[in-house]
């Protein structure tokens, strides 16, 4: 238990300092420099295409195999209300967070063009769909306690989630490492409770 305590304010006391990294004028613009870098990787209608499908469909295709496993396993609708009353939350503390940072997307300051087709209107620290997809993967490798292969490939479609999103030119670097690091922390917590709970 104090173990699981120390990590929730490690990954709290990380997600601090990457966030006020974003204000740092020399690291900010190294970050973008970079991030740039990853922007329409290798020039691909392909991946173009396929870095879409990802970021459209992959978390919501996710979220709903969860629930349903989550449903089919226990035939508790209880169990299913309070994964679903978890999750919204964790999508108002990222909203929240984003408008407290107020950090610009890659296409709102500079010449990068939006590859995706629904065009965000947040801000961009941290990267939504990065938190909610390093959240699942956290959450699915413990209440489903996969195996060591499951959780890599669980692990893989989240990192693709997160990649998708720098192709995109949604996100900058940082904006997606501050997402895996707020997914896992709110994941953690979210568990304990959701052991408590269950």
């Amino acid at each position: 238990m104090l173990l699981k305590n120390k990590k929730i304010i490690l990954l709290s006391l990380l997600f601090l300092f990457v966030a006020i990294l974003t204000h740092v004028s020399s690291i900010d613009f190294l970050d973008k420099s970079i991030s740039s870098r990853f922007y329409n990787f290798l020039d691909n209608s392909f991946l173009t295409g396929f870095f879409s499908l990802i970021t459209t469909y992959a978390i919501v295709f996710s979220l709903i195999t969860m629930s349903l496993i989550i449903y089919l396993r226990t035939k508790n609708i209880y169990k299913l209300i309070i994964f679903a009353v978890i999750t919204i939350s964790q999508s108002l503390i990222v909203n929240f967070i984003q408008i407290v940072i107020q950090r610009p997307r890659p296409f709102v300051i500079s010449d990068i063009v939006y590859l995706g087709s629904n065009i965000p209107t947040a801000f961009s620290f941290p990267s939504g769909h990065t938190t909610f997809a390093f959240f699942l993967a956290y959450l699915a490798t413990h209440i489903f306690q996969l195996s060591k292969v499951q959780t890599v490939i669980v692990y893989l479609i989240a990192l693709l989630i997160a990649f998708s999103r720098l192709y995109l030119g949604a996100h900058y670097i940082l904006d997606i490492v501050g997402g895996m690091l707020l997914g896992t922390l709110l994941a953690m917590v979210t568990f304990k409770i959701y052991l408590k709970i269950v």
